[in-house]
């Protein structure tokens, strides 16, 4: 039982829509295996990450799960953009990201002091595996 906690409009100009629940507690809920107690949701809204992810899915965020480079990882900025990314690299302060789609968007890198949040995205959601009531 893994919250919603939030909605994504995911790309290079997306942003986060925070719903502000607590740890374990958000708007509804997906059923998806983790190990991480602390793993979120979020609903995606748009199409710029087509076709790897879809409107109306979810990705489920395990914010406990080491970083790995070449896996994919949700960003949200200082600024409060939200992506989903592939990390190239984490090193002497900067962050690497490729896009996941492999569209025309080129590499973005980042310093590590204008990141809020990395997380592990660990999976691509379906959206009838959504329930609103938490019970």
């Amino acid at each position: 039982r893994v919250p919603v906690v939030g909605t994504a409009q995911l790309g290079p100009d997306g942003f986060w829509e925070a719903l502000d629940y607590p740890v374990g507690h958000g708007d509804g809920l997906v059923y998806y295996p983790t190990r991480d107690v602390n793993a979120y949701a979020l609903r995606v809204k748009g199409d710029s990450m087509r076709p790897r992810i879809k409107p109306g899915e979810f990705v489920l965020i395990e914010p406990n799960t080491e970083l790995e480079v070449g896996k994919e990882v949700m960003v949200q900025t200082k600024r409060g953009h939200c992506m989903i990314k592939v990390l190239d690299f984490k090193r002497n302060g900067v962050v690497q990201l490729s896009s996941v789609n492999e569209t025309d968007f080129g590499p973005i890198t980042l310093e590590e002091s204008e990141i809020e949040k990395i997380h592990r995205m660990a999976a691509i959601i379906p959206a009838d595996l959504y329930y609103r009531d938490h019970t």
